[in-house]
């Protein structure tokens, strides 16, 4: 079975990539919306951590239905996406409390977020959170959400550092075919007095990448694409050549590769030979995931995975024709 964590600000600062590889992780879910409409402050970094490690990463909207729910899907969907949204990002509706909502009332508010969201973000298909009570009013929700999260705490798997291997019998007036992600401790002992929600899942990991099976990257306008070219890089390699008064940008640094490799000379060019091993081939041509990879812990906001198609053209202005061979996809 998988095994996932969902964390938020409570937990306070976290050794992500540490988390990750101690507990074999397969999957991490991160609160970004609070109950009380605010944006957790520690969803930027650990957003940002997860997106350098290989689990699968998750965002969770913890419900307040005294708002409007197109409005609230509008603040978690804003927040999301303004640190970088790939398509194998799950997203989650967290409906722990009704807010005083009638079951009929409370369905139809999940099911107007839900329509917000794929509305949004179409391809996406958001994950249900919550106890999931057998009133009749809620049978129209799995139409709605790929997939149940149910939390259940057995006394057996309390302040354990244990996954079960297997769920427990889930009633058959609950969601249909059962969970697909068992929260099963509130307490996992990650660390001496710092308890953790621990989770389990029986699907693979393809098929928990997949689950937003339309899902496309964002599509960047062409300001977009001249905001990454001019994004400063934030820190050097050790060997470094800079005559630009020490500013280098994303697209200053294509142009000194292209023009390493025989493209059109570069104005103001920057040696970065590390950057330049990491990122070029024998060819002229550029390789755009080294060439990522090398550049992802230089960027201080990248925007995420971005099309090729959206950004080629001014791509290639900079790299002075030089070839492309591959979606460029910065990651925090």
């Amino acid at each position: 079975m998988l095994r996932g964590m969902d964390i938020s600000a409570y937990q306070g600062p976290e050794d992500i990539a540490g988390m990750v590889s101690g507990y074999r992780l397969d999957f991490v879910i991160c609160r970004a919306l609070q109950s009380d409409y605010a944006l957790d402050p520690r969803f930027p970094e650990y957003w940002a951590a997860l997106g350098r490690t290989t689990a699968v990463r998750g965002a969770y909207n913890f419900a307040n239905t005294r708002f409007a729910p197109a409005a609230e899907a509008d603040r978690f969907i804003d927040y999301v996406q303004a640190n970088g949204l790939v398509p194998t990002d799950l997203l989650v509706l967290d409906l722990e409390s009704s807010g005083g909502l009638t079951a009929t009332a409370l369905a139809a508010w999940a099911i107007a977020w839900a329509r917000r969201l794929k509305a949004r973000l179409p391809g996406y298909a958001p994950l249900l959170y919550g106890p999931y009570p057998t009133h009749p009013q809620y049978a129209e929700l799995p139409q709605h959400f790929a997939a149940w999260w149910w939390p259940y705490y057995p006394t057996v798997w309390s302040l354990r550092a244990a996954w079960p291997s297997s769920l427990p019998a889930v009633p058959a007036n609950y969601w249909p075919g059962g969970p697909t992600i068992w929260q099963f401790s509130q307490d996992f002992p990650v660390g001496p007095n710092d308890p953790h929600d621990a989770n389990v899942s029986t699907l693979t990991l393809d098929q928990l990448r997949s689950l937003n099976p339309g899902a496309q990257d964002m599509a960047l306008t062409q300001a977009d694409a001249i905001t990454l070219l001019s994004t400063p890089l934030q820190q050097f390699v050790p060997e470094q050549t800079l005559n630009i008064d020490d500013k280098v940008t994303v697209g200053s640094a294509l142009a000194m590769i292209a023009y390493a490799l025989g493209g059109a000379p570069a104005k103001d060019k920057v040696t970065l030979s590390q950057l330049l091993a990491a990122a070029t081939r024998p060819a002229p041509t550029v390789d755009v995931p080294a060439l990522a990879a090398a550049l992802a812990p230089l960027l201080p906001a990248p925007p995420g995975s971005v099309p090729l198609a959206e950004v080629e053209a001014a791509l290639r202005t900079v790299l002075g024709g030089t070839a492309i061979t591959a979606t460029f996809t910065p990651r925090p």
